[in-house]
């Protein structure tokens, strides 16, 4: 159930309208991460975040959707 549920949410924010194909708009340094890959995403909508796992790093990173900054 929580898995539909997640699933759907990721997917709700991915099938909006869109016309064009997708631009990089800027690129955000993370410096710390230097193994591996990012692992687990997940999209705080309400506020706006989104939240990232890097396993070999064992790190957690955020990001402010709006300002597209990282989270300190």
């Amino acid at each position: 159930m929580i898995t539909v549920f997640a699933i759907r949410l990721a997917f709700s924010t991915v099938t909006t309208a869109q016309t064009s194909p997708l631009e990089l708009v800027g690129k955000i340094p993370l410096p710390a991460l230097h193994d591996g890959d990012f692992d687990h995403f997940g999209n705080d909508t309400s506020g706006k975040r989104l939240f990232l796992t890097a396993e070999a790093n064992g790190a957690a990173e955020g990001f402010d959707a709006k300002s597209n900054k990282r989270i300190d």
